[in-house]
């Protein structure tokens, strides 16, 4: 019975940790760009209804905007200042929802990560954490590679790696920290239910 008991709790914890790292995979979709072009970040608000607001935000720009919309019109007042008029809604109607971004003559630094909040009621927060919520699109923009070269870097290995790296790892070691904690708690679980049944095993004998 025991060894029943541990052994489907093993499968739910490789189960669980499985889901977890496949969540982390899906949770970004990846895009290489070039200098100079242009680019789409599609998204659609979970209803397919326009947002009242709409943040465009980059995991290592802290409190400015990639773009924020609001009040019917875009809000620069938070935009960094590197996508000053770079950046639009494809449809500020948000027809069926659209909540796509578009980027402009891109740059070598705009690669980072980027997610999308909406909100259907208006704030009147204006700082970075305008919305609370969960990102409902995010994306991973990386260089794509130039002939010569592995990844998009300079073939100088004294690069320092860039900011969007950071934020992409630490988005996944997220997850993987969450996996482990919930294999913790029900290999503990486990634990004491083996110790449950053996030792009501030992009194009936």
């Amino acid at each position: 019975m025991v060894a029943m008991i541990t052994a489907s709790l093993c499968c739910v914890q490789l189960f669980v940790i499985f889901i977890v790292l496949v969540s982390a995979d899906q949770i970004s979709r990846e895009l290489q760009f070039e200098p100079g072009q242009n680019i789409n970040l599609k998204c659609r608000t979970p209803d397919n209804k326009p947002a009242a607001v709409v943040e465009w935000s980059r995991t290592d720009l802290e409190d400015e905007f990639v773009l924020l919309f609001r009040d019917g019109k875009l809000d620069p007042e938070h935009q960094h200042q590197m996508y000053e008029n770079r950046v639009d809604l494809r449809d500020q109607q948000m027809k069926d929802g659209d909540v796509s971004l578009v980027l402009n003559n891109m740059v070598p630094d705009d690669r980072g990560i980027y997610e999308c909040r909406v909100a259907q009621a208006e704030t009147n927060r204006k700082k970075r954490a305008v919305l609370d919520s969960d990102p409902i699109c995010t994306f991973r923009l990386s260089l794509a590679p130039l002939p010569g070269t592995l990844d998009g870097q300079s073939k100088n290995r004294g690069n320092k790696p860039a900011a969007l790296n950071k934020g992409w790892n630490k988005a996944r070691d997220d997850k993987l920290i969450i996996g482990l904690a919930v294999w913790f708690i029900i290999v503990l679980v486990a634990g004491f239910v083996a110790l449950y049944y053996i030792r009501n095993r030992c009194y009936q004998v």
